[in-house]
């Protein structure tokens, strides 16, 4: 007796025996009989515990550097952590009203009302309420089988053996991968249900131990409600499917066999309401290759309204996780796009697609604009259709004459773009191009004109200037620009100059540009160096800031010579030298052609010494090389002429 006491003692306290150890008397109790009537199948029984665990918790097997560095390592050790605190300040498992007899237990993290039917509650709070014959209230996570449940308000019915659901926020489902790819482990799905509301039949109630057959179609789930699917995902478009506008309503249904249904029969009838993008379509969600809730039809013969206009879509449609798509041809005024893959959003259609322009050359113009692909913005309600070019590939104008990176913008009232403009050897910008059959305009706008010498030490910009209106006629073949500014900065990098000018015209098959200035107003440079009278600057840094005046000049691309004309003098140091022909021509790295037959002052205050038929060479601002003749006059003021081999500034 003495050796047989532990046990009984322990049978003692799980209440299957009363043992009176002074006494020494042994009573069977109905819990034993209860228990070996369950154990062998011919009785049924549950498996409900609820574990109140005041213990602290502590993720095992992992150190304090592996938790640091895993995202989600530290996350459930911070929940742990949480739970640890609030625990430690506990001073009871749960306290009874003796009113109600309700039982509210603490520190419950989970409970498992069937094994196995894979029916699992995670209390929120680890709270619970336990009421009459083992009913009990709750808030948190049901896991049924491939359902998992968030609700905030349920109760669990244990004569049923089921669980009331009165209100949840989210559900998710966690299927079987549709594809080998995947792998092997359940996969839980990118769309939820919200709004379930009605019952899980957790198993029949003569099944609670759930060791009978002819149940495998528990759990089901009851919803009496009607549930909604949002696609208003971050991940979506940046959230762009506003959940007020587009949403798919589920209709009330059942779903058994929560635990083996087939992912690909799987269906839910409802009807997708679109933001006004389609009326609203009638068709079964499914689960689709992504892993969200989703469908794939037709639109019916005729067409769908196309966002409230009279414009018809005739093609697919698919919901997914992508958001809504479709393909077919989208037929604009004079454009037509088509793509295998447009999404659908509220304001507009999106995708990449093939995209043609046809020229128009009457009425509202149009140029012939096309490329292979090209992103489509499609805008019903603004009556605008834009054309982007790809990261490979720009938007075809003019039948190759140029090539846009950037975006196109297709209206009634004509085209407009934004970008970068390429021609053959010329780059144009502005934040708005308006385009005609053989035109482009632009009222602010940046031109420059490419270096196409092979040589990587010459700068790739042979000419360029900022803040220009801008108008290229391939008609005319030329191009006119004015400045915005009365006069603006053109620079030349290959001949080191810089210049101020207000009218440029570029003549493209001759690849030259003349420009002009047309006004005397006062110029400034950002660097600081005044220009007031010159408009030629010389940025070479061994020229010393040379300047001059030339109100014209022609810049020829294929030399990279820039002819000024009507070049009156140049200063250098106290001379001034004055071209026969009044034109000076800037080479490469701001080489100046020599000057023949040209006349020198010096100094130009005094004009003390005059010499004529002289060739000069202009090295720098303060430095010149030149040989000509010096008139002498005698006391008849007869003239006789001295060659001079070596003029120059007087360095002593």
């Amino acid at each position: 007796v003495e050796q047989a006491k532990p046990t009984l003692l322990r049978l003692s306290n799980l209440g299957f025996i009363t043992y009176d150890p002074e006494a020494k008397t042994v009573r069977i109790n109905e819990k034993t009989h209860q228990f070996v009537q369950a154990k062998s199948g011919k009785k049924d029984y549950d498996n409900v515990v609820f574990t109140s665990d005041l213990r602290p918790k502590e993720l095992k097997g992992y150190t304090d550097q592996q938790i640091q560095d895993d995202a989600y390592l530290l996350y459930i050790d911070s929940i742990y952590n949480s739970q640890n605190e609030k625990r430690r300040l506990m001073k009871s498992f749960g306290s009874m009203d003796l009113t109600t007899l309700d039982l509210s237990l603490g520190a419950v993290d989970n409970v498992v009302i069937s094994a196995k039917k894979n029916v699992v509650i995670f209390p929120d709070e680890s709270e619970v309420l336990v009421r009459a014959n083992r009913d009990f209230n709750f808030a948190g996570w049901v896991n049924a089988g491939k359902l998992e449940m968030h609700t905030t308000a349920s109760n669990f019915e244990y004569e049923e053996y089921k669980i009331k659901i009165l209100e949840t926020e989210q559900s998710v489902f966690r299927v079987r991968p549709l594809r080998k790819e995947d792998g092997m482990k359940p996969i839980a799905m990118v769309s939820s249900l919200t709004g379930i509301a009605g019952e899980l039949m957790v198993d029949d109630p003569t099944n609670r131990a759930g060791n009978k057959i002819g149940f495998e179609n528990y759990p089901i789930l009851d919803c009496t409600a009607k549930t909604k699917i949002f696609y208003n995902s971050k991940d979506i478009f940046r959230g762009v499917y506003d959940s007020t506008r587009f949403y798919y309503t589920v209709e009330p249904f059942e779903m058994d066999s929560l635990n083996s249904f087939k992912e690909r029969s799987m269906r839910l009838k409802g009807e997708l309401t679109s933001a006004g993008i389609f009326p609203v379509i009638k068709e079964d969600v499914k689960i689709m290759p992504d892993y969200s809730f989703g469908f794939a039809t037709q639109a019916p013969e005729g067409g769908y309204p196309f966002y409230g206009s009279e414009a018809k879509y005739d093609n697919k449609i698919v919901l997914s996780h992508n958001g809504l798509q479709g393909s077919g041809t989208i037929n604009f005024i004079n454009s037509t796009s088509v793509s295998r893959a447009l999404s659908f959003l509220p304001d507009s259609t999106v995708g990449v697609a093939s995209f043609v322009n046809r020229a128009a050359d009457s009425g509202v113009e149009f140029p012939p604009v096309k490329a292979e692909e090209a992103y489509i913005t499609y805008v019903p309600r603004q009556d605008v259709l834009k054309a982007k070019s790809m990261p490979k590939q720009m938007l075809d104008f003019f039948d190759g004459e140029a090539k846009l990176r950037g975006t196109a913008l297709i209206t009634p009232k004509g085209m407009t773009g934004i970008g970068l403009m390429n021609f053959e050897r010329a780059t144009l910008i502005s934040d708005k191009f308006k385009f005609k059959r053989w035109d482009i305009d632009s009222d602010t706008s940046s031109f420059s004109l490419n270096n196409d010498n092979e040589d990587l030490t010459e700068d790739p910009l042979a000419f360029k200037t900022d803040n220009v209106t801008s108008h290229v006629s391939f008609k005319d073949r030329m191009g006119e620009f004015n400045s915005n500014e009365g006069e603006s900065v053109v620079e030349f990098p290959i001949n080191q100059y810089m210049c101020k000018m207000d009218k440029f015209t570029w003549f493209m098959d001759d690849y030259q540009i003349e420009m002009e200035r047309q006004s005397d107003k006062d110029l400034a440079i950002d660097a600081g160096v005044d220009l007031k009278g010159p408009n030629f600057y010389s940025t070479h840094p061994k020229q010393d800031s040379l300047q001059f005046r030339a109100p014209k000049a022609k810049f020829d691309i294929k030399s990279k010579t820039i002819y000024c004309k009507e070049v009156e003098y140049v200063d250098i140091a106290d001379a001034r030298i004055y071209p026969d022909s009044m034109k000076i021509n800037i080479r490469k790295k701001a080489k100046i052609d020599k000057l023949l037959n040209a006349q020198i002052v010096a100094n130009y205050i005094t004009k003390f010494h005059k010499f004529t038929k002289a060739e000069v060479e202009i090295l720098a601002r303060r430095d010149y090389k030149a040989e000509g003749q010096y008139a002498y006059y005698d006391v008849d003021s007869v003239a006789s002429y001295i060659s001079m081999n070596d003029i120059g500034l007087d360095t002593a």
